[in-house]
């Protein structure tokens, strides 16, 4: 006879989802950095593309749901002077807190706006 497989009950309560996720915004906005070589960054509508979608996939990963279209916040320069830092930032709700769903932008859905690919039409 085989062993019957415990399940673990967990809480789902907004309390424990909330304290689940580490990296729940402080300023409603999720904040993402990338670091390219500065000799080989030429500011690429596509590069910045794929970094926004990138920062919604992560954003989701997290457990908050992304809301309207991500930002890049400008560069600056890497501490190791060969580098370039490149935020990006996008308007929040943790996942566990958010009534309506369908408005969560997607990383699917950023794409399909813009043709299919990061990479143009």
């Amino acid at each position: 006879m085989a062993a019957q497989k415990k399940t673990k009950k967990t809480d789902d309560s907004t309390t424990e989802i909330n304290a689940r996720t580490t990296d729940g915004p402080q300023d409603g906005r999720f904040h993402r950095e990338y670091v390219v070589p500065a000799k080989s960054w030429n500011g690429d509508v596509g590069s910045h593309e794929a970094n926004k979608v990138s920062v919604l996939q992560q954003a989701l990963h997290r457990g908050l749901h992304p809301r309207g279209d991500v930002s890049f916040d400008g560069q600056h320069d890497h501490p190791d002077g060969q580098s370039l830092v490149l935020p990006y930032s996008v308007d929040v709700l943790l996942a566990s807190e958010d009534d309506q769903q369908a408005q969560t932008n997607t990383p699917s859905k950023a794409i399909e706006r813009l043709g299919g690919s990061t990479h143009g039409k």
